[in-house]
This record gives structure tokens, sequence and C-alpha cells, in this order.
């Protein structure tokens, strides 16, 4: 690349380019055969636009008609082409002839291609035919759902870095019930991608005992354990279901997740389950591959049954390099008087921890034991007034603090009135969040006063938006005095 092209590409895809193709035909064939447009193509029926869908580049030139491809060099493209309701017969809404759809003018450039919603098989086939460079792929399951088999198969694409499968915000409940989905997305993750850093994936577990994609999806995770950086998993299931019986096949896919070797460079793990029972087997396949791993920097787990002797493992495994931390939904309560209890005293093994979020938790120890790197801290349950001090002046980075029912009817729990006087005075952490039952005794009717002289205020509490409890949302300002934060 010379060096127009060079500062060429630093420019703003909407606006910038259309301008300076205009400038010459040097210019112009320079952003049309080696830089490429970013550009969003559409064929919505019923009324629907691009920014009906979730996804797309948020540079984007224009909803253009499918044959631009052929005609200017592309970058970044978004396409939607088919917009099929569910009770259209998908056989009906096929052309008959896709040969003549067109390809990129020049494939080499296409570096990111986002396919959303329903991708013909002939049209899929041509649109990847020689993108040699493609480095973003994301499509949606009920995209693959449309594809043959053969589509999949053997997908030469050296270059790409990240790989995505997404809903289909649109056709969101029929990819419940599409095992051909399920099945191609299968067939697409036997593929090998040599330099591939990361994984995003989004599909449904048709049943509490479905291991078929999981399974495929571990040996695929082992095949690129020297190359993948980070994961983003969401699994989604219809129902909840009471307690299940233990299967084989449970045990099979656990075993195989322990074997797991760690991924080398992995660095950023979010697995989610949603509507996951806490005795669904996929918690403890999920959680033993998490522990395998050595190098993780951010962590985000909702599993709903996180029990401390697992969370202690993968604090030690990560000790010397996880720097965030959220876990929602920590724990399923086991008996209905018997309360979740956070040992924060587990997230002292990590030295550089600056983000905690625990959702979850009825009642939280060893808070005085928490590292003194956090900058952030979000964490429910009843806590002890001294722990809560220590919490608000003991830590000398921390930013922002989010406390939930941190009070208990028992003596010296919960946030005191000295404290959050003192909490006034010292004037350290940007923004306080108390909610639900978290002060020991109501604030005064006017509030608390911020001890600014020129611009005095009284802190209060709001009233929360479910007015069950009110809260307090306080904020430093420019003259570092705590405001009520408005909402």
């Amino acid at each position: 690349m010379d060096l127009l092209s060079r500062i060429l590409a630093h420019l703003s895809q909407k606006d910038d380019m259309n301008h300076v193709q205009l400038v010459c035909q040097r210019w112009h064939s320079v952003v049309d055969e080696t830089i490429g447009r970013e550009i969003s193509i559409c064929t919505l029926t019923n009324g629907n636009t691009i920014d009906d869908y979730q996804y797309h580049p948020t540079q984007i030139m224009g909803n253009l008609e499918i044959d631009v491809i052929s005609k200017m060099g592309v970058k970044t493209c978004f396409l939607e082409l088919t917009d099929c309701s569910e009770e259209e017969d998908d056989n009906e809404s096929k052309p008959d002839d896709t040969s003549k759809w067109p390809t990129f003018k020049f494939p080499h450039l296409l570096k990111h291609l986002y396919l959303n919603g329903m991708i013909l098989p002939g049209i899929f086939h041509n649109l990847i035919f020689e993108v040699q460079n493609l480095t973003v792929l994301e499509l949606t399951l009920l995209g693959l759902s449309q594809l043959n088999a053969s589509d999949l198969e053997k997908l030469h694409l050296p270059n790409l870095l990240e790989l995505g499968v997404r809903r289909c915000v649109k056709h969101f409940c029929r990819e419940f019930k599409d095992e051909i989905g399920l099945r191609n997305l299968r067939i697409l993750l036997k593929n090998s991608f040599p330099r591939l850093t990361q994984l995003d994936i989004r599909f449904p577990i048709l049943g509490f005992n479905d291991f078929s994609t999981l399974k495929i999806l571990l040996k695929f995770l082992a095949l690129h354990h020297d190359t993948l950086k980070k994961l983003y998993l969401i699994m989604e299931f219809p129902v909840q279901v009471n307690k299940i019986p233990v299967s084989a096949t449970e045990l099979e896919i656990l075993e195989l997740a322990r074997k797991f070797r760690s991924c080398q460079k992995l660095e950023f793990v979010e697995i989610q389950g949603i509507r996951l029972h806490a005795s669904y087997p996929q918690i403890k396949l999920w959680l033993a591959f998490v522990q395998q791993q050595r190098c993780l920097k951010s962590i985000t787990l909702r599993l709903g049954n996180i029990h401390e002797h697992d969370l202690r493992l993968i604090c030690e495994e990560n000790a010397s390099t996880l720097e965030h931390l959220y876990l929602f939904k920590f724990q399923e309560k086991e008996e209905e008087n018997t309360p979740v209890i956070l040992n924060a005293g587990i997230f002292s093994l990590t030295k550089r921890l600056e983000t905690l979020y625990v959702l979850g938790s009825d009642l939280v120890v060893g808070a005085h034991e928490l590292p003194l790197s956090l900058s952030s801290i979000f964490i429910t349950g009843a806590i002890k007034t001294e722990q809560v001090y220590h919490i608000l002046f003991n830590l000398p980075n921390l930013k922002f603090i989010s406390l939930k029912n941190a009070y208990d009817q028992r003596d010296l729990y919960g946030v005191t009135l000295d404290i959050l006087t003192q909490f006034i005075e010292a004037r350290k952490v940007k923004r306080l969040i108390l909610s639900g039952s978290s002060l020991c005794k109501e604030l005064p009717v006017n509030g608390l006063p911020n001890g600014d002289p020129e611009n005095p205020a009284q802190l209060t509490e709001f009233e929360s938006w479910d007015a069950l409890q009110d809260f307090i949302d306080w904020e430093l300002n420019a003259s570092m005095y705590y405001i009520n934060k408005c909402y």
C-alpha cells in the first residue's frame, strides 16, 4: 500500500470517502481498488429497515442494491437479502436461479462480512468465493438453516480472525425449533481457521440433555487452543425444568471438558445460560472448561450455580492475570431459609483484579480481604458494618461502589450515617450506589450536606423504580464534591 492509500485509509467511511473519490481519477481508483467501502445492502420487505436489526457496522453507506458489490471495492458489507415470515413456505421464497447473483469486484479487499437473516445457498457460495482476506464473518442461525451442508464444508478462510453466529432478532422463536440450523452450525464448527482469535456464538439448546452441539464446540475450541483469545458463548434454553437425572452422555462430555487443554492465549471468556436451571449438566461442563484456563483477564459467567470451591479454583488458576470478574446469578438457593454466602476472601488470590460484579448472594463475608487493586465493586448481600468501612476507605484505587441489600436486621450490618458522613468528607470514590436495604437508618428528611462551600447541596435518597426501597446514587462533580446523580 503506497503513502496515499495509507492516508486515505484513515478517513471516515461514511462521509469523507464520498468526497475524496471526486477529487480525481487517481484518488477514485485508490479508494475503489486498494481501500474499499463500508456498505449496507438491504432488500427487506414489510417496511422494515436496517435499523430494525441489532448488529451492523456503525459507519455504512446507504441501503444499496446487491449489484453494487460488483461495481466498487468493498471492505465491509452488511447484508440482509430476504425477510421471510414464519408462515411462509421456505421453498416458495427461494428463487430457482442464484447463479446470476453478483460477486465482489475486488474480493481481496473484503475484510468484514455480516450476513443477517435468510441467506440462500447459491448466494452464500458467490459471496465467499475467492474471499481469501476475510477477517470477520458473522451469520445467524436462521441463515445457516437455509444453506446446504456442502456450502459449509471445508471453508477456506485462512485469514479469518473473528467468527460469529448470532440470533436473528426477527425470527428468534423460530430458531428454537430449527434443527437444520443447529446441524449446519455443527458442520461450520468442524472447519479449521488457523488464525482465529475470537468466537462469538449464540444458539438454543433443544433439551436439557442436548449435547450434540456442545461436543462439537469443545472439539472446535481444542482445535484452536493456540490462537483463540476471546470466547463469547450464550446458550438459550426454551424452558426451565426441575432437577434432572445424570445421563451417560453428560458424564462423557464432562470428562471431555476436564481433559481439555488450556487455551494458551485465551484472555476473555463470557459464558451465559439463559433460562438455565441450576441442575442442568451444562453448568458443570462449562465450569470445568473455565477451570482449565490459565491466563484469563476477563470472566463473565451466568451459570446459576457456582460453588465456592469452583470459584476458588478459577481465581487460583488465573491469579496473576484476572482483571475483571462478572458473576450473574451466583448461586441457586438449596433451601428457602438457607442464605447464599459469598466468601469475598477468595478474591484476595487475584492481585490484579479491577472489577468485581457478583449478583445473587444473600450474605457477604471476608470483604476485608478484597484485593487493593479493585477500582469497581458491585455486590449483593448483607455485609458487616466494619467490612463496609474497609471497602469504602481502605481500597486505594476504588472509584465505583454499588452495594445492594447490605443491611440485615441483626446489629452491625449495613451502612451507617456516620460512615456516609465520613464518605462525603473523604471525597475519594467517584460514585456510590446503595440500593435495596443497605442503610442501617434512613437519611434525615433534608438529606446530608455535601460540604461544598460555593455550591452547597443536600444529598438525598431517591424512590426506586419498584417503589419497594429507596436508593442512593451520589457522584463526584468537577469540583470534587458529591451531587445527587440525576436520571
